[in-house]
Parts: structure tokens; sequence; C-alpha cells
């Protein structure tokens, strides 16, 4: 059996929880002690950035944090009068480069020591934090 021990259940004044199965985890935690919800925020983030790449065909990213959408986006190219008017047209936009921004700079709230989980998907072969 695989389990893996979650900080708490689904509030913070929950004792220890554990996510476990008979077979493989669908999981691997990188770092660090989820929760309960940080768990379901995992799965919710996968389960919208696979709902964009079959609807849109477009690498895209999403965003969760207390089991509701914190954000979404798709990758577009920006023409290159856009990415003038942006003022980044010196600046390298691919997926790529967008991704790993994403994963070395983490997403906080200023107002709550919970990090927002981040799903990314794309034809690219990266993690997904």
């Amino acid at each position: 059996m695989a389990e893996i021990m979650l900080r708490y259940g689904i509030n913070p004044h929950q004792g220890t929880a554990k996510l476990y199965s008979e077979k493989k985890l669908p999981v691997k935690i990188l770092n660090g002690e989820p929760s309960y919800t940080n768990i379901l925020d995992a799965l919710n983030s996968f389960q919208l950035v696979m709902e964009l790449k079959k609807s849109l065909g477009l690498p895209s990213a999403a965003s969760f944090k207390h089991v509701s959408p914190a954000g979404a986006a798709v990758y577009n190219p920006l023409s290159p009068e856009l990415a003038r008017s942006y003022f980044v047209e010196d600046l390298e936009l691919s997926p790529l480069q967008l991704h790993t921004h994403a994963l070395e700079e983490p997403i906080a709230c200023p107002r709550s020591a919970i990090v927002p989980l981040l799903a990314i998907l794309s034809i690219l072969a990266l993690p997904i934090c």
C-alpha cells in the first residue's frame, strides 16, 4: 500500500491525515508536507489545465487556493506590435521561459502564509509543481 502523510485534514485544527491507495498514488510530493486541501488544489489545478489543453490546444497554467480557482492562463505568442506596446519586445516569452520563471518564483498571497498551488501543462516535459 502506498501512502503520503498529510500535515492535517481539511482544517488546521484537525490532526494529521494521510492519502493512501492499494495501488500506486497518482501524485508525488517533491517538497514540503501538504495538507488535504493542498492535494485537492493539485487535483483541481491538474484537471483545469488538462481541460484547457484539450479545449484550446495551448499550453496552460492554473492556480487554486483553498479549493477555489485563483487564476488560469493560456500561452499565445504576442504580435511584435503588442510586445512593443507592453515593453517586452526584448524578452523571451516562450512557454519554456514562462514555465521556468513560474517554477523559480513562487506566488504568495501577502495576507496569507499559504502559497497557492500552480499547475502547468504544455507540450514540454517539465515537472508540475
